[in-house]
């Protein structure tokens, strides 16, 4: 049978995962807790995303631009086949 102690980093890392995220906050000498989140956290994980990671926003207009110029690509070529 595995001791414990073997399931201990997977736990640890996962704690540092989710404090890192701010999902859960450790206060010195105390039990680990889920954080308070506040109103617009909980109405849309994009904009919480958004707050605390603002070069995600930069990342998926990047993405939508490109895949609009494929598209318009494509749809350009299905009228003319050749």
């Amino acid at each position: 049978m595995k001791s414990s102690a073997s399931h201990a980093p997977p736990l640890r890392e996962g704690l540092t995962v989710l404090r890192g995220r701010g999902i859960i906050e450790t206060a010195q000498g105390r039990d680990s807790r889920v954080a308070r989140l506040n109103r617009v956290q909980d109405a849309s994980p994009l904009i919480h995303l958004f707050s605390t990671q603002p070069r995600t926003l930069y990342d998926l207009l990047d993405v939508r631009a490109l895949l609009e110029g494929r598209i318009g690509k494509a749809g350009g070529n299905a009228g003319n086949p050749g």
